[in-house]
């Protein structure tokens, strides 16, 4: 691992921190832009509202009276206008030509900026315009005549909209100050809570740091995390690390006790393999060496070498089955019944006084190695012979149950105590001094029986007392016989 601390640019926390006030600034962005315009459209129709107000009230107060002439003559001046209903408005009465006919207090002698007038426009029209350097808002309410339908003029009211302009600029500036004060606020609060959120994280990253780097091992797998009890997904991270650390601490004992048990096992022959070499040369260099020592000498060579030469082919069956599933290839519809008979056949061989008997053989077939799975049933029988005494009996039987095909090899031995029975499939276990290594077993047999079940997808279980026998039971998915496929 780099002790060099990494840049703070390159961590989770700073990217979660950038992506969420990356995040916040466009929907800051998009909502000041949205009520920007949403408030200027009211604005603005607010000030419609009122021009039309205006004008409807003033309507049917005008009075006009047709002369002879182009033009009417007006015997009503405008009414004042109400401060509040109608701020800053002005209206001016005009002729069709755009000429004004009156106005209220205050309106100069400057037309306003009215919509066109003609017979074929006499709709109610809004304008915004420049008047007197202002920014104003007019509405243009045509007028007509009651009996003649003639267009004789118009109302036009105007009303300033820098109120509107000075509201929507004092808001542009507030949410350009609020935006960035936001923005900073929010990501301060971001990198703290995801600070907070990864701190689980962190604390995982010490750990498996520490392991890594630590110089034995096993202190440092005893290590484990806090588990936070918030149920959430770095709860779950941690509790899944525990038991990865479970697993590791497992396998590491394991190893460790493989190493030292095979070293042992290992030792045991060689130690003896050199001592008799050791004597042998002694007599050779003392004048002679007497041919029933030599004998003695070559036979103890000869048992060490072949217990170590067994040890040695046991390691590496055990090596193939932990590492090599391609063994799929070389499956092929199996008959479990005719299997066991094989075996018994080949173990009648073994056997010194005890009886061997297939109790049951239904028809079973399994898609499996046949090789590995005639190994398996040696192994069992070997365990048996060498456990069971002169005149005991080992008995085999092949049954169907379900979807499983049952293998089942039970013996008459001396039995093995419930103490030992959880770990007869380790490696190198030895149950007490009758099944020590003067029985001629490496404590590899059973190891390498559960390593082939498992590899077929099966399961393996024993059951056993002292002094009532042993019972292996090999469970294994049953399988149809593929068309075209004879089970051999």
């Amino acid at each position: 691992m780099d002790p060099r601390p990494r840049p703070f640019y390159l961590s989770i926390r700073f990217r979660l921190t950038v992506w969420y006030t990356t995040l916040l600034a466009i929907v800051i962005i998009a909502v000041g832009i949205g009520l920007l315009i949403l408030v200027g459209r009211q604005l603005r129709a607010d000030v419609d509202a009122r021009l039309l107000r205006t004008a409807g009230r003033i309507q049917p107060e005008v009075n006009i009276q047709f002369m002879q002439g182009p033009k009417g003559s007006f015997t009503l001046s405008v009414p004042p206008l109400n401060p509040i209903t109608s701020p800053g408005q002005v209206v001016q009465i005009i002729f069709p030509d755009g000429s004004i006919a009156t106005g209220s207090q205050g309106s100069t002698d400057q037309p306003l900026p009215a919509a066109p007038l003609n017979d074929q426009n006499r709709h109610i029209a809004y304008r915004t315009a420049d008047f007197a350097g202002t920014s104003v808002r007019t509405l243009t309410y045509p007028l007509i005549g009651d009996q003649s339908g003639i267009l004789v003029g118009a109302i036009v009211v105007a009303e300033s909209i820098k109120p509107v302009d000075r509201t929507l600029h004092l808001l542009e500036r507030l949410l350009m100050l609020s935006a960035p004060i936001g923005l900073v606020v929010a990501a301060i609060g971001g990198w703290l809570l995801a600070g907070r959120a990864l701190r689980p994280i962190d604390r995982i990253t010490a750990t498996a740091a520490s392991i890594a780097s630590g110089t034995s091992a096993t202190p440092s797998l005893t290590a484990r995390l806090d588990v936070p009890d918030t149920g959430d997904e770095l709860a779950r991270l941690a509790s899944t690390f525990n038991r990865m650390l479970d697993r590791l601490e497992e396998a590491f004992d394991a190893q460790r006790r493989f190493v030292a048990d095979a070293s042992h096992e290992l030792r045991t022959p060689l130690t003896a393999i050199r001592g008799n070499i050791d004597v042998l040369v002694r007599q050779a260099s003392s004048g002679g060496i007497e041919r029933e020592d030599l004998s003695d000498a070559m036979d103890d060579l000869r048992r060490e070498s072949a217990r170590m030469s067994r040890l040695i082919e046991d390691l590496l069956t055990l090596a193939r089955t932990d590492t090599l599933p391609a063994t799929v290839d070389r499956r092929t519809a199996v008959r479990l019944d005719a299997v066991a008979e094989d075996a018994l056949r080949t173990a009648s061989s073994l056997t010194m006084g005890q009886r061997l008997r297939l109790l049951r053989a239904d028809p079973a077939t399994v898609v499996a190695d046949r090789d590995q799975i005639t190994e398996l049933l040696l192994i069992l029988l070997d365990n048996a012979i060498r456990h069971t005494p002169t005149g005991g009996e080992i008995m085999v039987s092949v049954e169907t149950a379900g979807t499983n095909a049952r293998l089942i090899v039970r013996d008459t031995g001396e039995g093995i105590a419930p103490e030992h029975l959880p770990h007869v499939f380790e490696r190198f276990y030895r149950a007490g001094l009758a099944r020590d290594r003067a029985s001629g077993g490496t404590g590899l047999g059973l190891a390498i029986a559960q390593s082939i079940v498992r590899l077929h997808g099966g399961e393996i279980a024993v059951s056993s007392s002292p002094g009532a026998g042993t019972a292996f039971s090999v469970s294994l998915p049953l399988q149809k016989v593929l068309a075209g496929v004879a089970p051999p």
